[in-house]
């Protein structure tokens, strides 16, 4: 039997479902990943629902929990968060796109994680209010993520992929220094080093999660950062 419960939840895609409704995979703050159908999300009455679930949104639901059901529904739902800059300029919103894309690849547990779900709440709040280095936004969530879904970029991985010490060491220096900065002092990166680290942590996650395949956005995202 389904029950009602309260959770606040991150879009990370919403699809057209018949006419009027969506399914939405949402990442929830009590339950993990889930899909939900909104019905009448793009009716004359959805009061901008639509708005509502664009990717990475920030959300309160009142949601229904069967489970073992593979999709449940939503009873309610309103933005704890409103973003005020990364819906609007361009170099932020290709970085979220980016973001995105890298989450909805990575996360798949139906079940829930505080401290992850606390630090990509707490992340996109600071990214909207970022001002600085906001180009290596993108590199430093990437090497604080690996960390929360178990993976940590480390020496030993960097040295099984790269067998001169230099190389090695000025990565292994760089990848230190995000993961301790906060991402309200976020480290200056020159372009070069920027694409090279970004290279080099797509293929870690490559490598420690099953089924990334391409990322669509990566191209892009090189683009408007050049």
């Amino acid at each position: 039997m389904s029950q009602l419960f309260k959770t606040r939840g991150i879009v990370f895609k919403t699809i057209k479902f018949k006419e009027t409704s969506v399914i939405s995979t949402i990442y929830t703050e009590r339950f993990g990943l889930q899909t939900y159908i909104i019905k009448g999300a793009r009716g004359k009455s959805s009061k901008g629902k639509m708005a509502l679930l664009q990717p990475l949104s920030l959300l309160d639901l009142v949601v229904y929990n069967k489970p073992n059901a593979s999709i449940n529904h939503i009873s309610e739902i309103k933005c704890f968060y409103p973003y005020t800059s990364i819906n609007i300029a361009i170099k932020k919103t290709t970085i979220a796109i980016f973001i995105n894309e890298m989450l909805s690849k990575t996360i798949k547990e139906e079940q829930k994680d505080q401290p992850l779900f606390e630090f990509l709440i707490n992340a996109l709040q600071i990214f909207d209010h970022l001002e600085d280095n906001i180009s290596n936004f993108h590199i430093q969530f990437l090497v604080k993520l690996s960390a929360y879904l178990g993976y940590a970029i480390n020496q030993e991985w960097l040295s099984q992929h790269h067998q001169h010490d230099g190389v090695k060491d000025a990565y292994y220096f760089q990848i230190s220094q995000l993961a301790s900065n906060s991402f309200d002092h976020p480290m200056p990166l020159d372009p070069t080093i920027r694409r090279n680290l970004l290279k080099e942590i797509l293929v870690f996650y490559k490598s420690n999660f099953d089924g990334i395949g391409e990322i669509n956005s990566v191209e892009i995202l090189k683009e408007v950062l050049k």
